[in-house]
């Protein structure tokens, strides 16, 4: 593959995960590079706001953090908006949450959560069997 190809998604999903096993066994200076290139080929295949993009940045984050190289960290953060999206999905989810325990205290009895009225049949006449 010649350098100035893109390398495919899976590709780079391939190397993220090489990354991500290096890093859980606290090999950060061997995952590292990896980071940097998965972080990098998926900015350029599909673009700095795509969720592949934005976990391969802070993935990179964790590493550098673990090495010690807070600065580093720092400014892939601040380039990525970390903070901001980590803020505004949180704020997602209490939103969901909210909803969810609206929607179990606030249900109708003709909701199509609630178990129909009556037996099997829609009635409440008994049903008889021969």
């Amino acid at each position: 593959m010649e350098a100035k190809e893109p390398m495919p998604r899976n590709t780079l999903t391939s190397i993220n995960i090489l990354a991500e096993l290096l890093h859980a066994q606290g090999k950060d200076a061997e995952a590292e590079p990896y980071c940097i290139e998965v972080k990098n080929g998926f900015l350029a295949v599909v673009g700095p706001d795509h969720p592949f993009t934005v976990s391969a940045a802070e993935n990179l984050c964790g590493v550098l953090n673990a090495l010690g190289k807070k600065g580093e960290a720092e400014a892939v953060s601040r380039e990525f908006k970390l903070e901001e999206r980590k803020k505004q999905v949180e704020q997602a989810r209490g939103q969901a949450r909210a909803r969810a325990v609206k929607g179990k205290k606030g249900g109708s009895p003709s909701s199509p959560r609630s178990p129909p009225k009556g037996d099997a049949n829609g009635t409440s006449e008994p049903i008889e069997v021969d």
